[in-house]
């Protein structure tokens, strides 16, 4: 779903973002616990579309 989900935002020349979990959890490795913190996750920027 996510590749799709960036290929689709490829497409339409939008930036894309993907967020990494960084609460470890010992049966599903790192999680975003709570999303409304900033500090539970980590953005990987895929694709930069803004005009500079």
């Amino acid at each position: 779903m996510s590749i799709g989900a960036f290929q689709a935002a490829e497409e339409e020349g939008v930036s894309s973002i993907y967020i990494v979990g960084t609460e470890k959890d010992s049966r599903s490795g790192f999680i975003i616990r709570d999303a409304k913190k900033a500090e539970h996750g980590r953005p990987i920027f895929l694709s930069d579309r803004t005009e500079q």
